[in-house]
């Protein structure tokens, strides 16, 4: 296969529209090439954006409590 582009570490080739494409947040890639895809992050880790080229962009996800609705149920019986 001859590509007509050489993605850089970021980035990850689709083969769709044959063109480079960054990687999404929460992925890296930090090898150049086409071969290679992007890695997904630990669950509990993502970038801070796209684009990322190493494992070490990866950190721990923060959570927005203030967004969140809480339910408590409680259970009579009698």
């Amino acid at each position: 296969m001859v590509f007509t582009v050489k993605c850089q570490p970021g980035e990850e080739y689709k083969y769709a529209t044959k063109s480079c494409t960054q990687c999404m947040k929460g992925w890296y890639k930090d090898v150049d090439g086409n071969m290679d895809n992007c890695t997904k992050c630990q669950t509990t880790r993502t970038t801070l954006g796209a684009g990322s080229i190493s494992q070490d962009n990866c950190t721990e996800r923060e959570y927005d409590t203030q967004n969140k609705i809480f339910f408590l149920i409680i259970v009579h019986r009698a």
